[in-house]
Parts: structure tokens; sequence; C-alpha cells
């Protein structure tokens, strides 16, 4: 393969790709069945944010009477080892997925400030300077997809570990994939802006020039750029191949999002995906405003899956869902409640053990501390642990393989205990 027929079929629309072709996988994802070859093997990653502060004890940490006005302790509801609050879309949330769920409550964020606790649950740490968990893994195992990180808001971070694609608009990768045309996407009766011959010239000059500039740089960094910069305006095959499986768009632009996501991990150019879901930052009418987004966060993760089984690849998912922290355990004089810095993390999908809860906190929502070895309560509390983002974040890279490698050992996560909370 030649270095023009490499660079079409390795870049795309403004992102930078690896050295190893994808044609091969994304030609098996086009079969059907949802079959992966090539150089990413791993699960397709979904972290979905709820930004400005969830309230877990109206979810799967659930607290009735005083704690919440609108449902008592006899109206919680269980799936398996997973209970949950009886609020709109959750019967049918917990039902249809708590078979390949782990719920971790009483978690401790360590901060009230939402930029901290935002980061500190996307990254694993608390400080700044660490990259949203599916950037990381994108970087460590993916990093020669094209689209390897698609993210849409909240805390996104990538540390340079890999560049992200943020614009889900599909008209617009659609004239990337057919640049030439005036009609993109028109496969019956295209029509182009130039002669055959005229496009063929302008592919080799581009070329030309191309290898021009990157055979005159000697500096890595300006080396990486440069070769970066050359596969995004060179690359549209790949493109050409996501467009052939994106479905009719979704009306709802949320779930749009995510069926760009499915599409390109199908297409084998796209492995990792953030989400962010505003408005949970409910300082007055806590249940009114609060509890609808509950409900659409649900619906946009069981739209996930759904829209996974479409494709064929249901079993290669694994969603989190988590917040910047919880919501205090009392309403305020608005009705609101406000900042608290325990709460929990939903994990789901492949190979996650199911109708599985780890941790709990108490009725004023502490969390309370757990042995490291049986994951129960800890007789001793001073010999106990809390749940903190680090330590699951760290059983989430060894599930994805990537706990050993060079990106792990640059964000290294340090904790005193390291939990098995997958198995």
């Amino acid at each position: 393969m030649d270095r023009r027929d490499f660079l079409k079929m390795a870049g795309a629309a403004g992102m930078a790709v690896g050295a190893a072709s994808l044609y091969p996988r994304a030609q098996a994802g086009l079969s059907g069945g949802g079959t992966q070859a090539g150089p990413y093997q791993g699960p397709l990653f979904c972290f979905f944010q709820a930004v400005g502060g969830w309230d877990p004890t109206h979810l799967c940490d659930p607290k009735g009477n005083e704690l919440n006005a609108g449902f008592g302790e006899g109206d919680i509801l269980s799936v398996g080892d997973i209970n949950y609050a009886p609020i709109p879309g959750a019967t049918e949330f917990f039902t249809a997925h708590g078979s390949y769920m782990t719920v971790i409550n009483g978690m401790d964020v360590q901060t009230n400030s939402h930029d901290a606790g935002r980061r500190n649950m996307t990254s694993g740490r608390l400080a700044e300077g660490y990259p949203n968990l599916a950037a990381l893994i994108a970087g460590a195992g993916a990093s020669g997809l094209p689209m390897a990180f698609l993210t849409f808001g909240g805390y996104e971070f990538t540390g340079s570990t890999v560049p992200p694609t943020r614009d889900g608009n599909q008209a617009r990768l659609t004239e990337l994939a057919y640049p030439h045309q005036t009609n993109p996407g028109n496969l019956e009766t295209p029509a182009y802006y130039m002669s055959t011959a005229a496009r063929d010239m302008l592919e080799a000059a581009k070329e030309e020039r191309a290898n021009a500039i990157a055979d005159n740089q000697r500096l890595p960094r300006f080396s990486k750029a440069v070769n970066t910069l050359i596969t995004s305006v060179e690359g549209a095959d790949q493109l050409k191949l996501l467009d052939e499986i994106m479905p009719e768009p979704d009306a709802n632009p949320e779930f749009r999002k995510i069926q760009l996501a499915v599409a390109a991990y199908k297409a084998g150019v796209g492995a990792t995906a953030n989400f962010a879901m505003g408005g949970f930052d409910t300082h007055s009418n806590h249940d009114a405003a609060h509890i609808p987004r509950l409900t659409n966060m649900m619906a946009q993760v069981d739209f996930l899956f759904a829209e996974a089984e479409r494709q064929g690849v249901a079993d290669q998912v694994i969603a989190t869902m988590a917040s910047d922290f919880g919501r205090t355990p009392n309403y305020n004089g608005g009705n609101g409640k406000d900042h608290w810095r325990y709460t929990s993390m939903i994990v789901l999908g492949k190979d996650v053990p199911g109708n599985r809860t780890i941790g709990r906190s108490d009725m004023g929502h502490y969390g309370i501390p757990l042995d490291p070895d049986t994951l129960e309560e800890a007789e001793n509390p001073d010999e106990g642990f809390l749940p903190e983002p680090a330590h699951v974040h760290l059983a989430l890279r060894k599930q994805f393989g990537v706990e050993d490698s060079v990106l792990a050992e640059l964000y290294p996560l340090s904790v005193e205990h390291s939990i098995k909370f997958f198995g």
C-alpha cells in the first residue's frame, strides 16, 4: 500500500490517526453481526455525566421518608441486589439492564466543588491535569482510530492522549466524506465540482506537497503535528464507511449523538464516547426539576443499548453513569438540595457483574467504610476504606486492559487499596 492509499484509509475529519490500517475491521463491521477485527478489539465505552451533581438517593441509593418527600422506605424497589427509587422510568431501566449492572454507593468525592468533583469522578483524580477516562482508554488502546474519542460536553479534557471529535452533525460528516461532490453522499447520481482527471491531479499535488512538508520535519513534535494535519485533510474514505451505516437521524438530538457513537464503533472508526447532561444542580424545587433529569439520563443509556442491539454490537458495550457529587440528605428552605460529597456510580455492560451493589450510605447519606477484601461493611471502620473515584477508575482501567499502558503510567492513580470491583 502506498502512502496516499494509507492516508486515505487512516485519516478522517480533523483527526490524527496512527500507523495501522483499519479497513479490515471496518469492512467486517459492515458485513453484519457486529464482528470486530483489526487493531482495537475492546468494547465501546461510553461515559455519561450528570453535570451539576445528581441525587443518588432518588436513583440507585434510595432513601425514603424524611430524606425524600416523594416516597417512603416501603416504596423502594429492587432488582437482584440493586435497590432503586420509584421514579418514572426506573423500573424499566433497572429491569432491562440490572443483569449486567454494578452499582457503587457511598463513594467519597472529597469535594463539594463542581469542577473538582466532575474532574475526580470522570478522570479519577481530584486535581487538574488528568484525562477523561474515555479519552485515556481511547488513547491507550485505540489511538489509530480516526474518531477514537467522541465527546459532547462536561469534563472532556484529553491530556493529549487522543484527539477529540466534538461534531456530531451527520450532514457535515457526509460533506467531509465526499468533498468533491456538489451533492454529498448521493451515490446514485453523483455530481462533481471537477472532472476525474482534475481530481486526480489535485490529489497527486496534495500528496506531493504533504510528503515534502513531512520530509522537512526533524523535531518529533513538529513531525507529529504535520502528520496529524496530513491525515486530517487527506482521509475521507473512513468517513464513507461510517456514512454507509449511519441510521436515519433520531428526532431526539441527544439520541443522535449516541447513534453516531455506535455507528462509529461498528464502522471501525470509534472506540469511546463521552456524553453530558446538565440541569442537575437543583438548589430549589429539587424533586420537580431533578427527577425528570434522572429519567432522561436513564433513557439515554437505554437508547445506547437499544441502538447497539440494532447494530449488532450490544454485547460489546460498557457504560458508566456518574456525576460531580451527590445532593444533601435534607431539603433547604427552597425545597432544593445542595452539594454533598457522597455519591454513587453505575457501571453496566459487557463482563460487568450483574444485579450487584457495592457499598452503601447510612440514613444521613454518609459513606460507610468497607472491607477491601470482601467489599462488605468493615467490622472495624478504622480498618476499612471509603470507595473513591480513583478506586473505580483503576478497576475500569484493568477492565479495559490499559492499566499497564504507557498512558496509565503517565497518569498514575495512587490508592491504598486496589479493589476488584468487577472481578
